[in-house]
């Protein structure tokens, strides 16, 4: 059996729901009919690295030690941080494929491969995969981090460009995620997707 988990980040059912009703996502409405859904509850407080930390272990920030997106010095949580062992590094022998997961960097060994999520990899040219020769297959694959940080923070900023960089992001990172998968056999996948966050 192979379980696959993907992550829209910041969207919601509000939008989704009757945007897959009136026949606009085809392809959401077969992944629901045909897998499982549901609406969360998040943590307290609902911020990104506690959640997050939550989702990679099944365990409540009691137990993973993440309470806030800070830590008392004012250095980013980080994956170090997390306390608790990552769910797909607790299935034994089953092999796992976590693509673009916030909160991975840095990214630690696993049985599979995982390129680390946008919001903490700091550049391109930072070690963001495991095994670290993945670099090279996806190459590329943080090259819009800061652009798109820019980009969206700044008021004026144009939001065509802004749309058209955030579905190529998307579209690219998806073709390394599907490279991965069709090459290979996991039991195990993630495939976050950021930019609906951004958007």
């Amino acid at each position: 059996m192979v379980c696959m988990v993907i992550g829209l980040d910041g969207a919601t059912w509000n939008n989704l729901g009757p945007w897959i009703r009136s026949g606009y996502l085809p392809t959401f409405k077969r992944i629901l009919s045909e897998g499982v859904h549901g609406s969360l509850q998040s943590t307290i407080p609902s911020i990104t690295q506690v959640a997050l930390a939550t989702f990679i272990t099944g365990k409540n920030p009691g137990k993973t030690g993440i309470y806030a997106s800070t830590k008392a010095d004012g250095s980013v949580i980080n994956f170090n941080d997390i306390k608790e062992e990552p769910f797909w590094n607790l299935m034994g022998h089953k092999k796992s494929c976590i693509v673009n997961l916030r909160m991975t960097y840095p990214p630690k060994k696993l049985n599979g491969v995982l390129i680390s999520g946008d919001l903490l990899t700091p550049s391109e040219d930072s070690n963001y995969t495991y095994p670290k020769k993945l670099k090279k297959e996806v190459k590329g694959f943080h090259s819009n981090n800061r652009t798109l940080l820019t980009l969206s923070s700044g008021a004026k900023a144009n939001k065509k460009h802004i749309f058209d960089l955030l579905v190529a992001t998307t579209k690219f990172r998806y073709q390394i995620f599907k490279n991965l998968v069709m090459n290979d056999h996991y039991d195990f996948s993630i495939f976050w997707i950021s930019q609906t966050d951004y958007l």
